[in-house]
């Protein structure tokens, strides 16, 4: 029970690191980029035409930090699997909630696809909320 609260805490606390380091990128491009903005709104780019890049480079870094964060905990679970390092011969089937079983490489594709989504829809909400807050349109 105290090893489930403590990793809810760390990934609470990471989910929060993610959120802020997507902020503050988006801000810093954000100022960087402030006179093409305003040239753009001048010759009269929408809203959107304005706000779309910055979307797509939060989505972007999300994403790719995501898809390495997959690969690495894939490369470790098939390690501790092949090599045997747990002790364990043959893994067979995970029990999830409700006594609900699933297959061990399923577990880790089904693993690897929330960390995807995951990383999309925080990329996603971080950078709507730095252009909220940061570009004034």
């Amino acid at each position: 029970m105290i090893v489930t609260i403590v990793s809810l805490i760390i990934t609470f606390v990471f989910f929060l690191v993610s959120f802020g380091i997507i902020l503050s990128t988006i801000r810093i491009n954000i100022y960087s980029k402030k006179d093409e903005i305003e040239i753009v709104k001048l010759v009269g780019g929408s809203n959107d035409f304005v706000t779309k890049p910055f979307i797509h480079q939060g989505l972007v870094y999300s994403l790719t930090g995501s898809f390495f964060a997959g690969l690495v905990l894939a490369v470790t679970l098939l390690i501790i699997f092949f090599m045997n390092v747990l002790g364990i011969r043959d893994l067979g089937s995970i029990v999830l909630f409700m006594n609900v079983k699933i297959p061990y490489f399923l577990f880790v594709i089904l693993l690897i696809l929330l960390i995807n989504v995951l990383g999309y829809l925080l990329g996603y909400v971080g950078s709507k909320t730095a252009i909220k807050n940061y570009l004034k349109i």
